[in-house]
């Protein structure tokens, strides 16, 4: 009789163990997610021809100055001209195309903090000999308190 109580006993727990195991603790199957996707702001080169490229900005929130260092092949590359791109049209840009001889370094402050995804500055080559490399070594930024905001390049 004990082992028939017993039996009962564990078949119930098996029941409820598995009932639990397929309920799910409420974040797959069917349900709705609470969770927030987070977009990290970032960077890149996109090259437009074989002596232009821009600086792309992507997600940026709250952005008051940037400032990059940008590397090139001189092997190929030579002459460059930055100009300010428009997502930052109303900000103070500086821009050093001979930082080192195959390197630019740039910096754009503003006095309000801008939000998006465009054009941070686009780089011409007056002379291109073939497609070259253009890179970000580093790139910083800060919204208009001073605080700096993390990016990836």
């Amino acid at each position: 009789m004990k082992f028939i109580k017993m039996s009962q006993y564990l078949k119930s727990a098996f029941v409820l163990a598995v009932l639990a195991l397929m309920w799910g603790c409420g974040g797959g199957g069917g349900s709705t997610s609470n969770e927030v996707v987070s977009k990290v702001a970032s960077v890149s080169v996109v090259p437009s021809s074989n002596s232009e490229y821009v600086i792309q900005g992507s997600n940026l929130v709250g952005v008051a100055a940037v400032e990059l260092v940008v590397s090139y092949d001189s092997t190929t590359l030579s002459s460059p001209t930055v100009t300010n791109g428009g997502l930052f049209s109303d900000a103070l840009f500086a821009a050093n195309p001979n930082f080192t001889p195959s390197s630019i370094k740039i910096a754009i402050v503003g006095t309000k903090d801008i939000s998006g995804t465009g054009q941070v500055v686009k780089i011409s080559f007056a002379t291109a000999t073939g497609p070259g490399t253009v890179s970000i070594v580093s790139a910083s930024t800060l919204d208009s308190n001073g605080k700096q905001i993390p990016i990836t390049f």
